[in-house]
């Protein structure tokens, strides 16, 4: 747990995969008393109180940095030396974001840090995050704006570049915010890049298999590895399979292989995916095998988001296509009366 006197700052200068605490640094609790000790307070008085607490955070933290025309302030770490990205561009990145001036972790795409301060969720995807620039918050587009493929950099700044006057999760309205970023990759077209990437993962897969679906225009890859001899699937067939889940570069979202707790569907019905509904018709009880399923046929444009403890983090990325190794192991024919 995080308390007022002790402000540790986290710093990935050298590895932003690993996280170290400096030395902490004080701020005057009477000072924070001073200033919360009122329990209700008009907008001014907490714009005001803001203001305060971010005076005494930079003066105790950066008392030598200037802010940018905007108030975001701007620190490189490590100057990256690709491309930088546009406001709306797609970017894949690694990031800490805290409450200042307590130096709170309020989220995190790192699994150590969330681990560390006790927010992990086993149905949260952790690592490179996807997103498109634009949909942060206006410090961290700006921030973005400033950094090269390959930079690290810190960024903060008060709430009117925040969330405003607005609840987001922990954060609440009148909230100074500081963001750790890692520029890793700048995508660009989100379409044209993810299309690119579901080619070269194709082009690795041997005697694959392809079906078309007219409807989205997108095409699933899958390489059998056993026929299966048991009755054959059709629309309407309930189905028992276990499975692994991973994206194409390898990271595990979800998995079941419990032969005698299969995930169980109906072939047709929104209970699986439309890749798999794709997929199932025609195969047979025992089959085995690993599927590609192209975004616009898993969760589309927007992915998936899981709730850990009544806050929302991500499940699946947006625009991201999946990988499954299945096997059938249960097939019932949707024309037989199973109460005889």
């Amino acid at each position: 747990m995080l308390f007022l006197q002790e402000l540790p700052e986290y710093h990935r200068l050298n590895n932003m995969t690993g996280i170290r605490k400096i030395r902490p640094i004080l701020i005057p609790i009477a000072a924070l008393i001073l200033l919360t000790g009122c329990p209700e307070v008009s907008d001014n008085q907490e714009r005001e109180q803001e203001e305060r607490f971010f005076e005494l955070y930079l003066a105790s933290r950066y008392p030598d940095e200037t802010p940018r025309p905007s108030g975001l302030y701007f620190i490189e770490f490590t100057e990256g030396t690709g491309e930088s990205p546009d406001e709306d561009d797609w970017v894949l990145i690694n990031y800490v974001g805290t409450m200042i001036p307590e130096d709170e972790i309020f989220d995190t795409n790192l699994e150590n840090v969330a681990r560390d301060n006790n927010f992990y969720g086993s149905e949260v995807l952790y690592g490179p995050y996807k997103i498109q620039n634009g949909n942060l918050v206006e410090g961290v587009t700006e921030g973005l704006q400033l950094m090269h493929e390959g930079g690290k950099a810190i960024m903060f700044f008060q709430s009117d570049l925040g969330y405003g006057t607005q609840h987001f999760g922990l954060v609440g309205p009148y909230q100074s915010l500081k963001f750790e970023i890692e520029l890793l990759e700048v995508l660009g077209d989100i379409e044209a890049y993810e299309q690119q990437r579901l080619m070269n993962y194709a082009d690795t897969l041997p005697w694959t298999d392809t079906i078309h679906d007219p409807g989205t225009d997108a095409t699933l890859y899958y390489v059998t590895y056993e026929e299966g001899e048991g009755d054959t699937i059709v629309d309407g067939s309930t189905v028992g399979a276990i499975y692994t889940g991973s994206l194409i570069d390898g990271r595990m979202f979800d998995q079941n292989l419990d032969t005698d707790n299969p995930f169980g569907f109906e072939v047709g019905t929104t209970q699986a995916i439309d890749g798999w509904n794709l997929l199932m018709p025609g195969l047979r009880e025992g089959w085995r095998g690993k599927v590609v399923v192209p975004y616009p046929l898993a969760y589309g444009e927007a992915g998936k988001m899981v709730t850990v403890s009544g806050r929302s983090f991500r499940g699946i990325p947006p625009y991201e296509h999946l990988v499954f190794e299945i096997e059938i192991v249960e097939v019932a024919d949707p024309n037989v009366n199973t109460e005889d």
